[in-house]
């Protein structure tokens, strides 16, 4: 990977001035590149406090949630954040109600990513329903294209070995092992 030359007479004027990720948007270059930069020249990070609006917005901290205090000021919701935890207040986030009888297909079949945009609900809120299911994360998989039927293979499970089993699942033998495992089936003799 070659280094971009950065044309820092042009730029140095705007270090400082502005989030650093988004300096180095415009520049097209690194993050680190604009915080070594600015740190070189002495020039101090943009701060939030050039933020008129906490007089008037700031009885939102912690009422709202931080993105929605970020859009009404018209700033990123790190430095919303950032103040919220300093004011030592709590953060607020949007509950949401999910009928899960509609999404528990979905799951494992999906990326949580992808499930989460769908609901509109956050990828932890995802992760932790699947976690609860116990179901495995979405991945490309080139063994299998569907889902295991275990109530089929389960008989299966000890009597032979995993990776001769995984062979006629079509599966990846760890998957063959994990579900033993935890059925607590002894390994083939």
């Amino acid at each position: 990977m070659t280094k971009k030359k950065i044309d820092w007479e042009k730029w140095s004027p705007l270090l400082g001035t502005m989030l650093d990720f988004e300096l180095s948007k415009i520049i097209g270059c690194s993050k680190t590149s604009i915080v070594y930069k600015r740190a070189e020249l002495g020039i101090p990070p943009f701060q939030a406090t050039h933020i008129n609006s906490w007089s008037k917005l700031g009885q939102y901290l912690g009422k709202k949630t931080d993105k929605e205090v970020a859009d009404l000021m018209g700033c990123t919701w790190s430095i919303v954040c950032a103040r919220r935890k300093k004011l030592g207040i709590p953060a607020t986030r949007k509950r949401v109600n999910i009928d899960w009888s509609k999404w528990d297909q979905y799951l494992g079949e999906k990326t949580d990513k992808k499930i989460a945009k769908i609901i509109g609900c956050s990828c932890m809120t995802v992760y932790l329903r699947r976690k609860k299911l116990n179901i495995l994360p979405f991945q490309k998989r080139k063994f299998r294209a569907n889902r295991i039927n275990w109530l089929e293979w389960d008989q299966y499970l000890g009597k032979k070995p995993d990776e001769t089993l995984s062979i006629e699942i079509n599966c990846a033998w760890k998957t063959v092992y994990l579900r033993r495992k935890k059925l607590k089936i002894p390994p083939f003799k």
